[in-house]
């Protein structure tokens, strides 16, 4: 869900952290480790104090645990007065525990009457093909030319003292690809044996790169292998049977297991909720709100057939974390059907508009981006045309829900003043050319604000909000 000033959304955007403020002198100060172990992935490594671990989205194949530097210990971008719009926070610290498993390279052909070499299986690992043989990911450089394909590249290794009898260890720094403009610095610990490729990947800028490679090879020549135990999922099955209005416990088992440390999981009928927020009123009203306006998708949007899929509500902290975790820059939240997962974050009361006026905008990008959950599933797993998507999402968004009871439509707060302004001045794109609008078209930067609040005005014009409110 994006907004029609996107300015006015913070973002970690990589190319601008140089030009905001570093982190201060006090950062490293409280010192200490801690033991974490990872238990889905049979690892234990100390982890510093002024970290804490970040989440990576479900369709990640390789990055199996992240750590960023908190939030608290960095200094606040400086003000620019000659800019209205906030600028985005430093870039934070970042390592990343990058699981490579090893899959052996396709055998050479020998000759024009060898018989051609077994088909490959469909291995998502397998991603280039040279020389018309697919080569794997089962290296740390495979993984840089593959995954991060011109991003970043190995530069000299230098050897370090072995784990133990079947680890070999290396250092590498990073070198930029040709695609890499960030201005960030890139450093990697490889721990390879025969089964397997572990690697510890950072990012920092220039700042901070000497206090912070220290501490992420303090990390990762420290760490030590086990054997696996995972969660109790025995506990969890007897929880779900208990409570057999929880649609799909084996789902909300696996979200459960692959917790990461400090975040928390609730359930409701027919979500499971993962969160970072401390806001526990909040976090209440969302679980309530959510079941609610799914009732109304269905008044109005009978499903093909029953529903029984169920998905990951995930709210981030803050703008900073939903940015980590990976929302787009300018949006408010999404929906990733792959991931089966809406993800927002807890908004800030902004300053003027008085107590409240977070909650109030997270409630609007829940009731949109549920929406698009709802109708993903309810016609087959398909997403309708974008305009009407969005503006669907949009009108939904300016549901009134109070003490987990539906009571009607409000106008959008976004959209209403913007579109309002746009007709003024004769600024708009005709019905039948965007209601044609391939997708990519739709999400044009240049005109995304104005797609948005257009779609949310055409169904506005449709329903009985728009002759209450007389808006348009």
């Amino acid at each position: 869900m994006t907004r029609p000033t996107f300015g006015s959304l913070r973002t970690a955007v990589l190319a601008t952290a140089l030009a905001v403020g570093v982190l201060g002198s006090d950062a490293l100060a409280q010192g200490g480790y801690k033991k974490q172990k990872l238990e889905q992935l049979g690892v234990e490594l100390p982890v510093p104090n002024h970290y804490e671990a970040l989440p990576t989205e479900p369709t990640e194949e390789w990055i199996a645990n992240q750590w960023v530097l908190k939030a608290s210990k960095m200094r606040k971008a400086e003000k620019d007065h000659d800019n209205p719009f906030p600028q985005p926070e430093p870039f934070r610290p970042t390592l990343q525990l990058v699981w490579i498993d090893y899959v052996a390279d396709p055998a050479p052909k020998t000759g024009e009457d060898a018989p051609p070499p077994p088909p490959q299986p469909d291995d998502p690992r397998i991603r280039i093909i040279v020389n018309g043989n697919k080569k794997p990911t089962n290296s740390l450089e495979r993984y840089l030319e593959n995954e991060q394909r011109g991003y970043w590249e190995l530069g000299p290794a230098e050897e370090q003292k072995p784990l133990d009898d079947t680890h070999t260890c290396k250092i590498y720094e990073l070198r930029p690809g040709k695609y890499n403009d960030t201005g960030l610095r890139g450093w990697a610990y490889e721990i390879k044996s025969t089964k397997n490729t572990v690697a510890f990947i950072g990012f920092c800028e220039e700042p901070e790169w000497k206090d912070h490679t220290k501490i992420w090879e303090e990390m990762a020549s420290e760490v030590e292998f086990f054997e696996p135990d995972g969660k109790d999922v025995q506990k969890l099955r007897d929880f779900y049977e208990r409570r057999p209005k929880f649609v799909d416990p084996e789902y909300r088992i696996q979200i459960r297991q692959n917790l990461v440390r400090g975040w928390k999981a609730e359930d409701t009928e027919n979500y499971i909720f993962i969160f970072d927020t401390k806001d526990e009123k909040l976090l209440r009203k969302l679980m309530k709100d959510i079941e609610a306006i799914r009732e109304e998708y269905i008044a109005l949007f009978p499903p093909a057939g029953p529903l029984t899929a169920v998905s990951t509500v995930r709210i981030c902290k803050s703008l900073d974390e939903y940015h980590q975790y990976g929302g787009p820059e300018g949006s408010g939240g999404y929906w990733n059907s792959q991931a089966k997962e809406l993800v927002f974050f807890d908004y800030e009361d902004e300053k003027g508009e008085g107590r409240g006026s977070g909650t109030a905008n997270t409630l609007i990008v829940l009731y949109h981006e549920a929406f698009h959950q709802y109708i993903f599933y309810s016609v087959g797993e398909l997403a309708p045309h974008s305009w009407y998507n969005e503006g669907t999402g949009d009108y939904f968004s300016g549901a009134k829900i109070t003490g987990g009871k539906f009571k009607g439509i409000d106008v959008n707060p976004w959209r209403i003043e913007y579109i309002q302004e746009q007709l003024r001045n004769g600024v708009y794109i005709p019905w039948k050319q965007i209601s044609r609008y391939e997708q990519a078209e739709y999400y044009n930067p240049a005109k995304v604000g104005l797609c948005y609040a257009q779609g949310w005005s055409m169904i506005l014009r449709a329903s009985k909000a728009a002759d209450q409110h007389e808006v348009l």
